[in-house]
């Protein structure tokens, strides 16, 4: 079990994912990706946007 408030440094796995923004914000992080990264519910993740790929889907926000 992780020790609550320890930062695991993955850098060395040079993981680059494509997440989607959903409703509020949020972003949703595949679950092979979460799986690989031991991520789990609660767990704080630092994000660094490289770039941003806009959908062509009109949502209701817009």
């Amino acid at each position: 079990m992780e020790e609550e408030g320890k930062i695991i440094d993955v850098r060395s796995k040079n993981v680059v994912i494509t997440a989607k923004v959903i409703g509020d914000g949020k972003i949703t992080i595949p679950k092979a990706d979460r799986e690989y990264l031991n991520i789990k519910i609660g767990d704080m993740i630092r994000v660094q946007i490289l770039e941003v790929i806009k959908s062509d889907k009109k949502m209701k926000d817009d």
